[in-house]
């Protein structure tokens, strides 16, 4: 089952059990999973982008307000609901383990190293994070 089957399924779940959160947030993801659909570049993975799109805007929104704020609670709630449909976090030890196997293997072009770290760690890694390790690692001196 595919993240718009799976959300789609877990909606209705909670649309049964009167579940007004989980149903808002789900009802807000397949939409936005659904008109982006509709574009005539729509990204294969689009589902996923949009559900780590949406918890990234979460978590700047509980930056602005404090997680401790009503509003901030609101957010990690909806953080919780869609965490199911997200990858596993990689840890950054984990990654930069992984650059420097690729350092000591030969591989010493930032392009070729975030290339095997995307292969490698998919979606769960922020690549931004990745990028900067990468950047880090290489100015190094051997």
């Amino acid at each position: 089952m595919n993240i718009k089957e799976q959300i789609t399924a877990d909606r209705l779940t909670a649309r049964k059990a009167h579940d007004e959160a989980r149903t808002g947030t789900l009802g807000y993801l397949l939409g936005q999973i659904e008109l982006g659909e509709k574009q005539p570049n729509a990204k294969p993975d689009l589902a996923l982008s949009i559900v780590q799109s949406y918890k990234k805007s979460m978590l700047d929104n509980i930056g602005l307000v404090g997680a401790s704020s009503d509003h901030g609670k609101g957010y990690l709630r909806e953080l919780e609901i869609i965490k199911p449909y997200l990858p596993a976090d990689v840890s950054m030890d984990e990654v930069d383990a992984y650059i420097v196997q690729q350092l000591a293997s030969g591989v010493n072009n930032k392009g070729l190293l975030m290339k095997a770290v995307k292969a490698q760690f998919g979606a769960g890694v922020d690549m931004k994070a990745a990028g900067a390790a990468v950047d880090a690692a290489l100015a190094k001196p051997e």
